[in-house]
């Protein structure tokens, strides 16, 4: 028994997504295709654009691209704890550290976009405000200042452990910086670092600013006092 339907095939294309429909009808119908390029004049669009809509490509949700770092997540996030003793101080450290330990395989800018991308990663590596400062503008020659980063530890592959002191003094003007390692705070090595830095820079500024060091105190500034530098005995 044959039973004869009217359908109406009729129906106004407006927009782009208007083409989804219109596929519905032509593949129910058993229909040709449209015109894409037809249509593609009368939305205004490229022929490509109204030939993807058509087919429904634009629901498809993209895969997420998947980086080869996201199975090093919990080695990161366990090397920048706080529980792991060991400090990276920069990026580039943690970098060589997981190419050599744990086999890590991809590009320096990738692993820091990656570092970067990920707040808490970056909030790590994020460098902290420095108290007191030294201003830039003062004069070339005018002013440096000295500090002491005191008991940094490293720590080796068989679980040894040594401390050590960093001596810096950063030029005001250029921000130029001279960093040199001690095993000692005391004052010889306060003096040996002196004359290497300004054997360094091929100079000595007019002031030197400095913390509030004991090899440098006789006595501790304080809120009521200025404190007593350290000078050589006649």
């Amino acid at each position: 028994m044959l039973i004869d339907i009217n359908i109406n095939t009729k129906i106004n294309i407006n927009s782009l997504r208007d083409l989804t429909k219109l596929r519905t009808i032509v593949e129910v119908n058993d229909l040709d295709k449209p015109n894409f390029s037809q249509l593609a004049r009368n939305l205004g669009v490229d022929r490509r654009t109204v030939k993807k809509y058509y087919e429904g490509d634009f629901d498809k949700s993209r895969k997420q691209k998947i980086s080869k770092l996201d199975s090093y997540y919990d080695i990161i996030k366990s090397l920048l704890s706080t529980d792991n003793n060991q400090i990276f101080y920069y990026k580039s450290h943690l970098y060589r550290y997981l190419v050599r330990e744990h086999n890590l395989e991809c590009s320096r800018s990738n692993f820091n976009y990656y570092i970067l991308k990920n707040r808490e990663f970056a909030e790590y590596f994020k460098p902290k405000k420095k108290v007191n400062s030294v201003k830039s503008e003062t004069p070339f020659g005018k002013q440096a200042q000295f500090d002491w980063k005191e008991k940094l530890k490293f720590r080796f592959r068989d679980g040894s452990e040594i401390t050590f002191n960093v001596g810096s003094l950063v030029l005001s003007a250029s921000r130029f910086k001279v960093w040199r390692i001690y095993p000692s705070t005391d004052q010889n090595s306060l003096f040996d670092f002196l004359s290497y830095a300004f054997d360094t820079i091929g100079g000595v500024v007019e002031e030197l600013v400095i913390d509030n060091a004991s090899t440098m105190m006789d006595t501790a500034r304080t809120e009521r006092s200025v404190g007593k530098i350290w000078t050589v005995p006649a």
